[in-house]
């Protein structure tokens, strides 16, 4: 982030952020570890990820740019529709098809000529590790659990494992912390995500029961789930097409729900998208859709940029338990501490015991196998790569024997584990890996999902 010439960036611009810039130099009882009053934090070097350029996400990008943030990237995968207008402020009628990072990181780029967004239109799944790697801080402005969980796993598999050379303990390096947004109506939750020192998406899932009410936060133009495919019919094709001479749309008439099924289940096809569309299914979405609620989101947001701001600074601590908000109920509040699940698959390690004799297949077809039973089976093709020593220690690929290139993958998937692991061991000098070693296995038949052990090596 260095200006023309290599220097560094100016300090947060102390005429526009004179109120944030004065409280950064006056320490209190609420300031967080490591806080240097004397050394002003310049907030406006870190590189921050918006993930979602909708409701949260409009919101969350003015208020980044209030807060004198100077380097986001926004990435969505949808375009802009005439019912985003109502509380998505960044967008106008003429914007309607384009992409909404696109249009609202040219809005703030305009209207904001010290902050620099770049927009990537598209699915968060099509970036890879560079692009994930280069961010201090990701804000999550989704409608999608499985997105979250996408997310958490990817940054959860980002960190550097760390092994004490006395104790033995693992720590985690580069592990960048998440914050959710989420709304419902009038209803919205705020977290902070701590990899290591807390709860991750996948810790506490049950924070996310199963919906009884579909969030209408778009008609979605690349819809994800069958519930967007129902909804893209009855507040769109209904009006447009006026079937049924133009009859008011009954929850409880067959015939109605019916006709929405029928073109719910041909968009589902074109989009390719799993799951059944049945007159049950069709009617109860129809019955149950929550409005998105503008203020809702402009809350939330501002809190979660609240919380990139304390993270910045360190000008106060952060929160470390999730907040939900339900302003349906008059208005009310609570706050709730979240600990790491021992068991999570994201963000823990299990451990297991592993001879110095065996080699890839034999660990795969045995402790992988038995771990994993209704996952992996015997001869399936995943990726084995082992983070200690180093984090190209050893990479190999399992396949089937009946593989056409399971032949050339012989001279590592052979060999014992722990005799290739030293030789290709660029980290000779600590013994420490010879007792505890940090496997990941991930692709093939895991398709998105990746696991890590801590391997107790035994003679």
């Amino acid at each position: 982030m260095a200006t023309e010439g290599g220097d560094e960036p100016p300090l947060v611009d102390v005429e526009r952020f004179i109120d944030l810039h004065r409280i950064c130099k006056r320490p209190s009882t609420y300031t967080g570890e490591g806080f240097d009053a004397s050394n002003p934090p310049c907030w406006n070097m870190l590189r921050i990820l918006l993930v979602g350029a909708g409701g949260l996400g409009c919101e969350a990008l003015h208020c980044l740019a209030l807060t004198g943030f100077e380097d986001v990237h926004v990435i969505d995968m949808d375009t802009i529709d005439l019912t985003n207008l109502n509380r998505q402020f960044l967008f106008r009628d003429k914007d309607i098809g384009r992409p909404k990072a696109d249009v609202a990181a040219d809005f703030i780029n305009r209207k904001c000529p010290w902050m620099r967004v770049t927009p990537h239109f598209g699915r968060i799944e099509h970036k890879g590790d560079d692009f994930y790697r280069q961010f201090h801080l990701v804000i999550l402005g989704l409608d999608s659990i499985h997105a979250r969980q996408w997310l958490c796993r990817k940054y959860a598999s980002l960190r550097t494992p760390l092994v004490d050379d006395v104790t033995g303990e693992i720590t985690w390096e580069g592990a960048v912390p998440l914050i959710d947004g989420g709304t419902e109506g009038f209803k919205g939750s705020a977290r902070h995500i701590q990899f290591g020192k807390g709860a991750c998406i996948d810790c506490a899932m049950y924070l996310y029961p199963p919906r009884t009410a579909v969030p209408f936060c778009t008609l979605e133009n690349v819809p994800r789930a069958p519930e967007h495919c129902v909804l893209y019919v009855k507040e769109k094709l209904w009006g447009d097409l006026k079937p049924f001479d133009g009859s008011a749309l009954d929850g409880d008439n067959a015939d109605h729900i019916d006709w929405i099924a029928e073109r719910a289940q041909a968009r589902q096809a074109q989009f390719k998208i799993p799951g059944d569309i049945t007159f049950r299914f069709t009617q109860g979405v129809v019955k149950n859709v929550v409005a998105a609620v503008g203020f809702t989101n402009a809350m939330i947001a501002s809190m979660c940029v609240n919380e990139a701001f304390k993270l910045a600074t360190g000008i106060a601590k952060p929160f470390d338990n999730y907040m939900f908000y339900d302003g349906g109920k008059g208005i009310c509040c609570y706050t709730q501490s979240l600990w790491p699940n021992s068991e999570c698959e994201s963000c823990q390690l299990r451990s297991i015991k592993v001879s110095k004799r065996v080699n890839s297949r034999q660990l795969m077809d045995t402790e992988l196998v038995s771990e994993r039973p209704t996952l992996l089976h015997v001869g399936d093709i995943v990726n084995m790569r082992f983070l200690l020593p180093d984090p190209v220690g050893m990479v190999s690929t399992m396949l089937p024997s009946t593989h056409p290139l399971a032949s050339s993958l012989a001279g590592v998937t052979e060999t014992p584990i722990f005799d290739h692991l030293t030789k290709v061991s660029r980290d000779v000098g600590s013994s420490t890996w010879q007792k505890l070693s940090v496997l990941e296995i991930s692709g093939g038949v895991l398709k998105d999902q990746s696991f890590r052990y801590l391997v107790a090596w035994s003679d």
